[in-house]
C-alpha cells in the first residue's frame, strides 16, 4: 500500500471511531455546545491526540466528505488547511486523497452530507 493510500486509511479509521464517540455522547445525553473529546484525524497512526470540539463544531466538518480536523500542523501532503482555532485545524483532502476521502466517508448517503 502507498503512503498516500495508507494515510487516508488512518484517517477513514480515525473518522469511524469519532462518528462512534458522538453516538456516546449523544447517547450521554451530552449538550450540543459541550465540548467533547475526539481523536485526531491526521493520517499519522501513531498520533492518538484528543481535541475538544462542541457537537456544531464537529458537525461542521463532518458536512464535508473531505475535511478532517487535526491537531494545529498535523496536516499533510496533498491537504490544505481551511479553517483553524486555537484548538483544532480543518483540512481539506485535495486529489486523489480527497476522492478516497470521499469514498471512505461513513456518512455517504446521509441526507446531510454535501462531499463539497
Amino acid at each position: 500500500m502507498d503512503s498516500e493510500a495508507r494515510r487516508a486509511q488512518n484517517e477513514a479509521t480515525f473518522r469511524r471511531a469519532n462518528e462512534e464517540l458522538k453516538g456516546k455522547a449523544e447517547e450521554l445525553g451530552l449538550l450540543d455546545e459541550q465540548p467533547t473529546p475526539y481523536i485526531c484525524e491526521c493520517g499519522d497512526a501513531r498520533c492518538a491526540e484528543v481535541l475538544m470540539l462542541t457537537r456544531a463544531e464537529y458537525e461542521h466538518v463532518r458536512s464535508h466528505a473531505k475535511r478532517f480536523f487535526v491537531v494545529p500542523g498535523h496536516d499533510g501532503p496533498g491537504e490544505h488547511v481551511v479553517d483553524r482555532n486555537e484548538t483544532f485545524s480543518v483540512v481539506e483532502k485535495t486529489g486523489e486523497g480527497g476522492r478516497r476521502a470521499a469514498a471512505q466517508d461513513p456518512r455517504d448517503g446521509d441526507s446531510n452530507h454535501n462531499g463539497a
